[in-house]
């Protein structure tokens, strides 16, 4: 692994280290010699940004990331769904015991488990979009009627609130459960287009500075509040490292250039 890439979401780095004994790697050791696949632990997501395993832990609210080599190791191990294009796909691994060592610190970090409902996947399973709502040509923005006014400054405030009180890990059920909820919710491009422009037209009257974590939030406060539910996408990127989220639908990035998000890997979408 590499020998600092622990930080919170929309943080500074911050460096954890975890030691282990000898003791306990060999015990895990001869434990582990039957057990050679390994599942993503609840709550965690990961993504390939080039040759490296990126992990988002929603629980302690922190990316981390693996070297180039550990990935090469460790991914045939893992019990995700592949598709074709996978470099990580295998049939047949023995792992050595410097593998097993990174699953235990792993492990101890709780990013991996021996057991799991289901198979995860390696990358967001998201469509890639090809357009933004961003670039659309210059025209006079809409008026923003008093019902627009109040669903800003609610949808701001609620944003925030949930930021300053909340875990990642529920504000993110919270707006799946909520999207989950909604098994007839609009789905409408041209509304879409027209609210995402009240509410870029609105943005400067909160006095916050711009972080794609609290302004996509807001936005998709915002929309859900005309019952529109697109989808919210974290992504990463590596040398240096990059977190970045937007939100997208249709097709289409609604709060960011289309030439920016495609540098980024998805590896979460709710």
């Amino acid at each position: 692994m590499f020998p600092s890439p622990a930080f919170r979401i929309g943080d500074a780095w911050r460096t954890k280290n975890h030691a282990s004994s000898f003791s306990q790697i060999r015990l895990f050791f001869s434990d582990q010699r039957q057990a050679m696949t390994y599942f993503l632990s609840p709550g965690v997501h990961a993504c390939l940004s080039g040759e490296c395993l990126v992990f988002l832990d929603l629980k302690s609210d922190r990316y981390c990331s693996l070297r180039p080599s550990d990935t090469k190791q460790l991914c045939p191990l893992l019990h995700v769904r592949r598709d074709e294009t996978d470099p990580c796909r295998s049939t047949s691994v023995v792992p050595d015991r410097e593998t097993l060592a990174l699953v235990h610190r792993l492990r101890e970090r709780g990013l991996l488990a021996c057991v799991g409902e289901q198979a995860g996947r390696i990358d967001a399973d998201i469509e890639t979009p090809s357009h933004d709502l961003l670039s659309d040509p210059a025209v006079p923005g809409p008026l923003a009627s008093p019902r627009d006014f109040l669903n800003f400054f609610l949808a701001s405030r609620q944003a925030k609130r949930m930021l300053e009180h909340c875990s990642m890990e529920e504000i993110v059920e919270t707006v799946r459960t909520r999207k989950a909820a909604q098994p007839e919710a609009r789905d409408h491009l041209e509304t879409a287009r027209l609210l995402v422009r009240i509410f870029n037209k609105l943005r400067p009257f909160h006095k916050r500075r711009y972080l794609c974590l609290f302004d996509s939030l807001a936005l998709l406060e915002f929309l859900s509040r005309y019952r529109l539910y697109p989808t919210w996408v974290f992504g990463v990127t590596m040398f240096p490292f990059e977190a970045h989220c937007w939100i997208q639908g249709n097709g289409y990035v609604f709060n960011d250039r289309l030439d920016q998000v495609r540098h980024y890997s998805p590896i979460l979408a709710v």
